[in-house]
């Protein structure tokens, strides 16, 4: 939908974000890479209460990196 080729989990109960990936909040983006290392953790965008004013897709920014090869220097 959003043209983004990649694996996306829900975690309806939030044990794996809470538990095993140590999230701190809800709405937090935690991408992971195909060996299993978190390359990112933080927010989806820079306006998550208003879409049409979503200036940085901070998600976005970061996958680009990791695809790459690159580390993420994002805002977190």
């Amino acid at each position: 939908e959003q043209g983004f080729a990649a694996r996306f989990a829900e975690d309806v109960d939030a044990k794996v974000v809470f538990g095993k990936l140590k999230g701190k909040k809800t709405c937090e983006a935690i991408l992971v890479d195909a060996q299993g290392v978190i390359r990112y953790r933080g927010g989806i965008d820079d306006n998550p209460g208003k879409p049409k004013e979503v200036k940085r897709r901070y998600v976005m920014e970061a996958a680009d990196a990791v695809l790459g090869g690159k580390a993420y220097e994002g805002p977190f």
